[in-house]
């Protein structure tokens, strides 16, 4: 697929993510920095919030919408992967994470049609193919796990996708296309994660989007037991959003503000 006017290859889409998310954080801590560009699917489905407080723990609190905490799966498939000038080379990338309270600010992105306010997160797992991949986010202060494979299928009417974790932990799901309001998207996300002693760190991702479908009407079917114990064996009512490609940069590891 092309990449939507005003983006001359991988270089000048990372080149321009780059200048923004220096922009709008200024002097930066974080232990690193990276970009990407993957074709995704973000499963977006609604749990107990009681369980996710206990994980996140008390420095945030579990945004409840209705009585549910928002969850969402980031599913990726990247060919092209960059850490701190490194070419890391492709992965498949499994984030699972939970909405906390946090800003809702407005975080402008050039040449996107539509900005969505920024959204916080706590992560609740992290996994990739990738080696390499793993230790930049382990340095960093997220935790990071192999995972198996990853299979997206192409959006149509109907389509799909499925991951491993492992031989004993799948996931597979099926949605119906609903068209975006807008074709190019821009989001923030803010996102925390407790390192292996403890402490804090925050994860700033921007990313472009190109969007084929948005809040599409989906079913999520886990099978196995899952590491954390917060996403159970089971079928989920989902919402689904479809990205093909998008572009995106991240600062990982900060020291969050007091």
């Amino acid at each position: 697929m092309k990449a939507p006017m005003g983006f001359v290859g991988g270089l000048g889409a990372a080149a321009w993510l780059a200048g923004q998310v220096t922009a709008q954080s200024g002097v930066s801590d974080a232990k690193s920095f990276g970009w990407r560009q993957c074709n995704e699917d973000v499963l977006s489905l609604n749990l107990d919030p009681a369980p996710l407080q206990q994980f996140v723990g008390s420095e945030f609190s579990v945004r409840v919408v209705e009585g549910k905490a928002p969850v969402l799966i980031v599913v990726q498939d990247c060919p092209a992967n960059w850490f701190d000038g490194n070419e890391i080379g492709p992965t498949h990338e499994v984030h699972q994470w939970v909405a906390i309270e946090g800003p809702r600010d407005i975080r402008p992105v050039p040449g996107a049609e539509r900005t969505l306010p920024t959204l916080t997160w706590f992560a609740l797992f992290t996994g990739s193919s990738n080696a390499h991949n793993r230790k930049f986010w382990i340095s960093s202060g997220t935790d990071s796990v192999p995972i198996e494979n990853v299979s997206l299928d192409p959006p149509g009417l109907n389509w799909g996708g499925r991951f491993s974790v492992s031989s004993d932990l799948s996931y597979s799901w099926q949605a119906r296309s609903a068209a975006p309001s807008a074709r190019l998207m821009a989001v923030n996300h803010d996102v925390y994660a407790r390192d292996s002693a403890g402490k804090i760190v925050l994860n700033r991702i921007q990313a472009l989007l190109n969007v084929l479908a948005w809040d599409s009407p989906g079913t999520l079917k886990v099978v196995g037991t899952n590491p954390n114990k917060l996403i159970s064996s089971g079928t989920y009512a989902i919402t689904v959003h479809a990205f093909r490609p998008l572009w995106a940069q991240a600062s990982l590891g900060e020291t969050p503000r007091k």
